[in-house]
């Protein structure tokens, strides 16, 4: 029986690798321009991966607010509000013709929330969050693609005082520049 085990996983590890095949990789800057409370919110980062099969996307990114958010409320004027995260970023790649593409991806982003004002009156919490984006890009070569995409990041519960995730949880736009092996 152990035997037939090993030659199972050894047969499907080898069928595997012949199907999954590297063609291409990329990173470079991500920009993305949120709302909340009927304020803009931007965050700057960046991302990479590589490309499977022509198709698939499997890569990572990192970002954080460059907005100075304050809170409305009286208590909390003198704070603002900052995310930094970074995670996994899958996504799925349809050829229109040679420059055209649309894609699907998601972002799984884990990172923290601050609400920050001073050593003793800040607030923190973990985040975590899916975002769903439908991008559209131009390859203006094999090295060099611009994205421009549509989100709705969905947050997880965290404890701030002001803020929660129902008021990040809200449409996105964003503006993505790959630099790399474009195939």
């Amino acid at each position: 029986m152990k035997t037939l085990t090993v030659i199972i996983i050894l047969a499907s590890s080898i069928c595997l690798k012949a199907q999954i095949e590297p063609t291409g990789g990329f990173g470079g800057p991500i920009i993305t321009i949120g709302q909340i409370d009927n304020n803009a919110f931007v965050t700057v980062g960046g991302g990479g991966g590589v490309i499977l099969n022509h198709r698939f996307m499997v890569g990572g990114f990192g970002e954080g607010t460059v907005s100075n958010l304050s809170p409305k409320e009286d208590l909390l004027q003198k704070h603002y509000f900052e995310i930094s995260s970074g995670g996994l970023w899958l996504g799925y790649s349809i050829p229109i013709n040679k420059k055209h593409h649309i894609s699907a991806s998601a972002f799984a982003g884990f990172g923290r929330a601050y609400l920050l004002r001073n050593a003793y009156e800040s607030y923190f919490d973990n985040i975590s969050y899916v975002r769903p984006t439908l991008e559209y890009e131009f390859r203006v070569n094999r090295i060099v693609g611009i994205a421009a995409g549509l989100a709705w990041p969905l947050y997880a519960d965290f404890d701030l005082p002001y803020y929660k995730p129902k008021a990040l949880s809200k449409p996105a736009a964003s503006i993505t520049l790959k630099f790399g092996w474009l195939q």
